[in-house]
Formats: C-alpha cells, sequence, structure tokens
C-alpha cells in the first residue's frame, strides 16, 4: 500500500514536470512580459523622474503620480491574462478525444492527471509574479512601500489561483473548450451587471430605497478578471480576501470528487453535468431580460405614458430572455436539438423576471409602507441625503439619533405624509418605473428653492428601534409633501443645528463675502467666536424673513485634522447675512470688517 501511494506520487511529480516543460515556451514569453511591464518601466521612471537642472516639468510630475499605478496595473493584467491562457490550454485535454483515450491508457488515476497539471498551472503563474514582484519591492527602497507591495503581490497570487480554479472547474463540467470560454465570458460580463440591475431597479422604482453604493469587491465575487483591481484600488478588501480563501477551498474539493464522475465521452460533447448549461443560461437570460427591458422601457418612458413604460419593459424582457436563450442554445448544442427544452428555461427566466419586477413595482411586499409604531422608537435621524458630515472620534456629531417624543412624533407624522403621497402616485396598483423629482416644487422659484425647500437629493430618515433594529428610508424631493417642508426643516441639520452642534474651536475660518466689492477671510478666533455666537441669535430669533437680495454672506470653514481625518472631518456652511440678521451685522462693523470690504 506504502509503495502504491509512493508510485503515485512519483507519477504526478513526473506529470507535473512534463507539464511544464510542455508548455516552457509560453511561460519564458509570460517571464519576459511581466519584467518589461514593472521592473524596466519602473527603472525607466525613476530615471526620467530626476529633476534637470533642479527643474521639474509636467511630464515629470505625471510619471511621479502614476509610477507605481501604471507598471502594477499592467503587471497585473499580464498576469490575469496568462493565468486565462495557460488554464484554457492545460484543461483542453478533456475536451479532445484522441487526448483523452490517449491519458486514459497511462497506469494514472484521472484525479492524478488533472490536479498535476492543476498544480503546474498555479506554479508557472505564480512564480514569476512573486520572484519579479520582489525585485519591484527590492527597488523601492522604502520600508513602508516594501510592506504595501508585497500585501499587493499577496492579493493578485490570491486572485490569480482563484483564477485558475474558476476555470478549471468550468473545463471539468464542459464538453468543449469552446463551452469553456462561452461559460467563463458570461459569468464573468452577466454576473457584476446582475448585481448592478438588482440594486438599481429597487432604487429606481420602490419609495424608499435609496442608491446605494454596494461594496466594489461585491461586484466581483464571480468575477476573477476584475477582482484584484476592484479590490486593490476599491474597497471590500476584507470581505475579498476572505471570499477567494474559501472559494479556492470549495472548488478544490469540489473538482476532486468531479475528476471521478466526468465521464470520458463528454469530450466534445455537450456538458458533462447539465446543470452547469442552465446555470449559465438562466444568469445570462436573466441579465439580459433586465437590461434591455430597463434600456426600452426608458426609451419608451420618454413620451409614453406609465402603462406604455411598462409595456415597454416587458417587451424588452422578452426580446432580452429569448434572444440570449437561443443564442447560447446554438452555440452549446451546435443547432436547433432539444430547443424545446430551452423554450421552457426561456420561460422560467421570464416568470421569475417577472414576479422580480411586480414585487418591487407594488410596494415591495410592504416595503413601502412599513412604518414603525411611535411606542416602538427609541430615537430618530433625519438629514438630506447629500448633506455633509462632520465626524471626530469616529462619532457623527452632526446628524445623530435623538430621541425626544415631540421629534419622534413629527418623523412619523413627516413620513405618513410621504407614504401618502407615494401612494396616490400609483397607477393601478404600481409604481412608475422612474421616480419623478418634480410635482409641487415644479411652481417654486430657485431663490424660494435654495432657501426654503430641502435638497434634491431628498432626505433620509432612520428610526433606531427599542428592540435595537434600524429602519432606514430615502425620498426624493419629489416625493416629499410640500406641505411637510417646513416640518423637514425642523428636522434635519440645518444651518443653525450644524453651527451649534460643531464646537466652534473647529472652525478654521470665516470667509466674509460682500456681494458688491470683495470679500475678507478672518482668521480671527476671537472674532470668529463673535461672529458664531451672533449668528446663532439670529438664526434663532428670525423665523421667517423677506426674501430681499442681501448684501453679505459668510463662509465658515469647520476642518479637525486629527490622525482620522477624512473629507467628512471637515465641512462648509454658507449662510446669506440680511438686513434682519441685525446681531451679526453689529458684529461686522464693530470689529471693522465691513469698513475694510468697502475699502
Amino acid at each position: 500500500m506504502e509503495n502504491n501511494s509512493l508510485s503515485n506520487k512519483s507519477k504526478a511529480i513526473a506529470l507535473f514536470k512534463w507539464t511544464n516543460r510542455k508548455y516552457l515556451s509560453v511561460s519564458i514569453a509570460y517571464w519576459i512580459l511581466l519584467f518589461l511591464a514593472y521592473p524596466l518601466a519602473e527603472i525607466f521612471i525613476m530615471i526620467t523622474s530626476i529633476p534637470v537642472d533642479g527643474q521639474h516639468n509636467e511630464y515629470v510630475d505625471r510619471m511621479q503620480t502614476y509610477g507605481v499605478l501604471i507598471p502594477s496595473t499592467l503587471f497585473a493584467a499580464i498576469a490575469i491574462g496568462y493565468s486565462i491562457v495557460i488554464s484554457l490550454i492545460a484543461f483542453s485535454y478533456m475536451h479532445n478525444k484522441r487526448c483523452v483515450d490517449l491519458f486514459g491508457s497511462f497506469p494514472v488515476s484521472r484525479r492524478t492527471l488533472f490536479f498535476s497539471r492543476f498544480a503546474s498551472v498555479i506554479f508557472s503563474t505564480l512564480m514569476p509574479v512573486i520572484v519579479i514582484g520582489l525585485i519591484c519591492m527590492i527597488l523601492s527602497f522604502a520600508h513602508k512601500a516594501f510592506i504595501d507591495g508585497a500585501s499587493t503581490i499577496g492579493l493578485l497570487c490570491l486572485v490569480l489561483i482563484g483564477n485558475i480554479c474558476f476555470i478549471a472547474i468550468i473545463s471539468l463540467c464542459c464538453g468543449t473548450t469552446i463551452d469553456v470560454i462561452i461559460c467563463y465570458g458570461a459569468i464573468n460580463v452577466c454576473y457584476p451587471v446582475a448585481v448592478f440591475l438588482c440594486s438599481y431597479y429597487p432604487g429606481e422604482i420602490l419609495p424608499g430605497v435609496g442608491q446605494k453604493g454596494l461594496p466594489s469587491s461585491l461586484y466581483t465575487l464571480l468575477c476573477p478578471i476584475m477582482a484584484f483591481f476592484t479590490s486593490a484600488f476599491g474597497d471590500g478588501l476584507a470581505l475579498h480576501t476572505i471570499w477567494w480563501i474559501g472559494f479556492i477551498i470549495v472548488v478544490t474539493i469540489v473538482c476532486y470528487h468531479l475528476c471521478k464522475k466526468r465521464k470520458a465521452e463528454t469530450a466534445q460533447n455537450g456538458f458533462a453535468f447539465a446543470i452547469v448549461e442552465i446555470i449559465i443560461k438562466f444568469l445570462t437570460c436573466f441579465t439580459c431580460g433586465l437590461a434591455i427591458g430597463f434600456i426600452m422601457s426608458q426609451l419608451g418612458n420618454i413620451y409614453s405614458s406609465v402603462l406604455a413604460s411598462y409595456i415597454w419593459l416587458v417587451v424588452g424582457i422578452i426580446i432580452g430572455i429569448f434572444t440570449s436563450n437561443i443564442l447560447l442554445h446554438l452555440a452549446f448544442h451546435r443547432g436547433l436539438s432539444m430547443f424545446k427544452s430551452s423554450l421552457v428555461e426561456s420561460l422560467v427566466v421570464f416568470v421569475t423576471t417577472g414576479i422580480f419586477i411586480v414585487i418591487i413595482a407594488t410596494g415591495g411586499l410592504g416595503y413601502d409602507t412599513t412604518i414603525p409604531k411611535e411606542s416602538e422608537v427609541e430615537s430618530v435621524i433625519v438629514k438630506e441625503a447629500d448633506r455633509d458630515y462632520f465626524i471626530i472620534n469616529g462619532k457623527d456629531i452632526v446628524n445623530s439619533y435623538q430621541g425626544d417624543a415631540k421629534r419622534i412624533k413629527k418623523t412619523l407624522e413627516l413620513h405618513k405624509e410621504i407614504i401618502n403621497k407615494c401612494k396616490a402616485k400609483k397607477h393601478h396598483g404600481f409604481y412608475a418605473l422612474t421616480r419623478q423629482s418634480d410635482d409641487d416644487y415644479g411652481s417654486v422659484s430657485d431663490e424660494d428653492e435654495y432657501e426654503n425647500t430641502i435638497s434634491s437629493t431628498g432626505i433620509i430618515i432612520k428610526y433606531k428601534l427599542k428592540s435595537g433594529k434600524i429602519i432606514t428610508r430615502q425620498y426624493r424631493r419629489g416625493e416629499v409633501p410640500v406641505s411637510q417642508d417646513e416640518n423637514v426643516k425642523d428636522l434635519v441639520a440645518n444651518d443653525l443645528t450644524m453651527i451649534t452642534k460643531i464646537p466652534v474651536k473647529y472652525l478654521s475660518s470665516c470667509y466674509i463675502q460682500d456681494m458688491q466689492n470683495g470679500g475678507y477671510s478672518s482668521t480671527d478666533k476671537d472674532l470668529n467666536k463673535k461672529l458664531i455666537a451672533a449668528l446663532i441669535k439670529d438664526l434663532n430669533n428670525v423665523k421667517k424673513i423677506k426674501k430681499d437680495e442681501y448684501d453679505y454672506s459668510i463662509d465658515l470653514n469647520y476642518t479637525d485634522s486629527g490622525e482620522n481625518y477624512n473629507y467628512r472631518n471637515g465641512t462648509e456652511i454658507s449662510v446669506n447675512i440680511y438686513s434682519e440678521y441685525k446681531n451679526t451685522l453689529k458684529v461686522l462693523n464693530d470689529s471693522g470688517v465691513l469698513a475694510k470690504l468697502e475699502e
């Protein structure tokens, strides 16, 4: 038994070496391309970035800016491209009857044959990346750059292994290399598009749903081609790393079992496992249906009613689903054999897509009318969707939960009015395919709109329930009744709220603008404190002001330049100074600022 085990290991090692020798020419070309892509490019950038006579030019500045980004991006692209090509070549033996018969006559198991090639592909792909990546890190000379480079190389290696696993399992399931390419391309393209559309449709149709920015890594969970770039230059690195480690482990285990189950006669004859074809067709048809349906509904919605836009949507979905299904059927079956089953698949996708749209368009199974009871609410936040934050020690001090009973009651009243207005817009129980932002606000002048109405992006309502649950809803401006405008102004973090809540010590400067003459910037802490105190008094005292022209405005620049600084640690508040702002004008006059502005 031990001798047999040793024999299998020897066979596996021999096959591993043989595979490496067979694809040696491709591997050498890969080494050369990687070396040209990074070290030489990096050296060239270093040389060209040396100042000439102590003078920098635009070209040098740009090279210094993009000196790491461009070579590393090209380096990763070549590595990913090679992993695709070499994987397709290495696993193509399963799709050729002569090769299957030949290798089947060898005294080696299918698993040994498969995994020896699998290991060879990983070795030939990763070794140049690690070696050349190490050279580039040494060239950087900087400790931090070395650590960042090691992290980036590790991330790239993880993606490359995941990509190889991806192609390996598809190769096991398909009967031809063409089918592998089609399946691989379909998943890499359709999956991220499907994620986007499944997020976009609710945000565009269903009141209360905002267009949330999903983590970039979420789009590439089944898209290894772009996984490295979204994780290296985007967000969701932790999610990405955990996912691909788990993906590699699971796929390797599945491949181990499929090797034994795959029939030799599958070569050049369609799919080894029919479920794969069904999954690919469903994903592709679902995505194409939603995409083409959306395009046609928008084209039809320009001059049509809500009903007409839905008709265009259905027509687009039908065209997208059935066209993509027919094309895939022709590609997989090389003709129209078994076409009836394909029509059934199309019908299933159409029904599924229809259910998805109907659920969203009719209210998301009660999502549009869900509102907590007053007794269930612990605290609330109402804020403008585009309002700047001000973060101190990780806490938003401007938009915070507030639990006073009066505020909770007013928020619930506002929310009920919004829901009633949205429900009144339904057409035969369906919301329009595009949420409008006009209505009553179309009659408001630009000046009044700036001063009295909410932001064009609408508002966000957040409830913290006593159970600990958080309920969030986002509404566009046209969905908020004008009758609730004053209520909204009392609830959101307006200028007065922000000026009151942000400590004066974070006020870096005040810019006083004379609309006729010019401006004056004050960094005088005492003067700025007096201005803030006067503004708070005026904003509290003057509830309604005449919409006369104003002579002055003040830009308040707040900044927290602490260790955790980012764009949300700073904000600017612009306040128009009307004649009714007696306290503010007095401070400006007494301090001599008005005199300076007139000079």
